[in-house]
């Protein structure tokens, strides 16, 4: 387990895995910055729709892993991480070591623009809002819909304010910029909440 990180800001969605780290006994320095955490030579960041080889290129962050969005992170058991390409080829190992310290275990997946949860969670989230949009249902009616006719945790909309509307926006952004898919280019519905500061259950 490592003795310490450093946390550079906030994490956002993801600053209940901080709160777990610190709950474990790993001591944590916290310094300014744009949301990313520090251990070893390796930095460790949510996963913003980009590869974690093109984030690491365009941020010069050469150990850099990227993990995977999550429901709870205090109390998850399970995260999905990419390695940039670029990294060295012990940059996953402390990453790996932090995480089974307090119980998450960890699946390498390639490296790909949004991992499995957050891309399809943004893109539900994108579908749903455009649904609104053309009057097909309410937002609530669309995040019940999730939750009792396919089992979903959380509804796509309301997980989506949780993230927040401006990084859900981004993030489809990235998708789309990645994989050129109409599915991922942001509802106007949804560009309008992340730009006003509006919420889908206003």
């Amino acid at each position: 387990m490592p003795a310490s990180i450093v946390v550079e800001g906030s994490l956002g969605v993801a600053d209940a895995l901080v709160k777990r780290l610190r709950g474990a006994g790993i001591e944590i320095v916290e310094r300014d910055g744009p949301g990313r955490i520090r251990v070893g030579d390796s930095v460790l960041c949510l996963s913003d729709g980009r590869m974690a080889s093109e984030r690491a290129a365009a941020e010069g962050i050469r150990n850099l892993v990227l993990f995977d969005l999550a429901l709870d992170y205090g109390r998850c058991s399970r995260l999905a991480v990419a390695v940039a390409d670029q990294a060295d080829n012990q940059a996953l190992a402390p990453v790996v070591a932090l995480f089974n310290a307090v119980g998450i275990q960890v699946s390498r997946l390639d490296d790909l623009p949004g991992l499995a949860v957050l891309r399809t969670v943004a893109m539900l989230a994108n579908e749903a809002s455009d649904a609104v949009l053309q009057g097909v249902c309410s937002a609530a009616d669309a995040d019940t819909a999730m939750r009792y006719g396919v089992n979903y945790p959380c509804g796509p909309l309301a997980w989506a304010e949780q993230i927040g509307l401006a990084a859900v926006h981004r993030i489809l952004g990235h998708l789309q910029q990645s994989y050129g898919d109409d599915r991922y280019r942001p509802s106007l519905l949804l560009r309008h909440k992340a730009f006003s500061g509006a919420t889908f259950h206003d």
